[in-house]
């Protein structure tokens, strides 16, 4: 805004300054000794500063707006297009597929396109890829997490768990991409994702990442969904995010059992660590591909962080 505002201004003043002289009181040309007219320099000045403004103007403009788009794109992948599934996290950062076309990855939803203009499809059908990217990455996270878990000798019911979750993903990844190619027009799946496998985790950082990712994040997802749904007018919309609202909060259901077992085996340690990692938790949520007012999504975020503090403390007590 502040980069876009400056630009705008410089153009008006640039076509301010180029318009040419309409007062009457302007000097006539010269004559010079052969009897040709001659006409002082100084009245081209006006124009080639004013086209200098015009031209620094609308580099100001232009970079104002892609300095907006790459910062709203930063922020979305910090804090999230409404984070659907369990992140892929690769030396602690999130990790997601490249954009691609082609076909696979989608299934046959088809929402309604009707009264949308050529604006708010290219919007939606950007938002919803980028759901469509991130349940993509958690088919390989619940991969990795069962991985972990029976390398900590976790029962086998638990490790079951996250293969069931990950195929939830896949029908998930499936219904966002096919979304997204609905609404943008463009053939989108999934593209490389590079995963280098399933790290060691210890105890602590196990429990950790359930709880942040699985207990609070899928969480929020469930209820953002949830409350999408409720809200949608398109059918279509309304049956995918009830679908997505429901598996996320078993994934969330999963991840509370995920740090019970922690918590059983690790003792003070994975309690101490969970302790720190939920004093510091901020409740981080985006509109993602659901038209929610922010303040809608903060609220619900916000309540999530509460009933995931109190029901932790109370199972460090049990």
């Amino acid at each position: 805004m502040w980069i876009v505002l400056p630009g705008v201004a410089l153009i008006f003043w640039g076509i301010a300054v180029k318009q040419p002289p309409t007062s009457s009181s302007a000097l006539p040309p010269a004559k010079i000794e052969d009897g040709r007219a001659f006409q002082s320099p100084a009245y081209d000045r006006p124009a080639r500063r004013g086209t200098g403004r015009i031209v620094l103007g609308s580099l100001l403009l232009v970079g104002g707006v892609l300095l907006g788009i790459l910062i709203e794109d930063l922020r979305s992948s910090l804090s999230g297009w409404l984070k659907f599934g369990r992140p892929l996290r690769v030396h602690g950062r999130p990790r997601r597929c490249r954009r691609a076309r082609g076909t696979g990855w989608h299934d046959d939803a088809t929402p309604s396109l009707e009264r949308l203009g050529p604006w708010t499809r290219a919007r939606l059908g950007e938002r919803w890829l980028a759901a469509a990217r991130a349940e993509h990455a958690s088919v390989p996270a619940f991969h990795h997490l069962g991985s972990q878990l029976a390398a900590a000798g976790a029962p086998v019911a638990l490790v079951n768990r996250c293969e069931v979750a990950a195929d939830d993903e896949i029908r998930h990844a499936r219904r966002c991409f096919a979304l997204a190619r609905a609404y943008a027009g463009i053939d989108w799946t999934a593209g490389e994702l590079r995963d280098p496998g399933p790290a060691a985790a210890d105890l602590p950082s196990l429990a950790v990442e359930s709880l942040i990712d699985g207990c609070l994040g899928e969480g929020i997802a469930a209820d953002l969904a949830r409350e999408g749904a409720r809200r949608a007018t398109d059918p279509v919309i309304a049956e995918s995010l009830e679908m997505i609202a429901n598996d996320e909060a078993s994934h969330a259901e999963l991840a509370w059992d995920v740090v019970a077992f922690c918590v059983a085996q690790g003792g003070a340690d994975v309690q101490h660590a969970l302790a720190t990692a939920v004093r510091t938790a901020r409740a981080a949520a985006s509109p993602g591909p659901i038209d929610l007012e922010r303040s809608t999504c903060k609220q619900i975020a916000r309540a999530r962080l509460s009933s995931v503090r109190d029901r932790l403390a109370m199972l460090m007590l049990m």
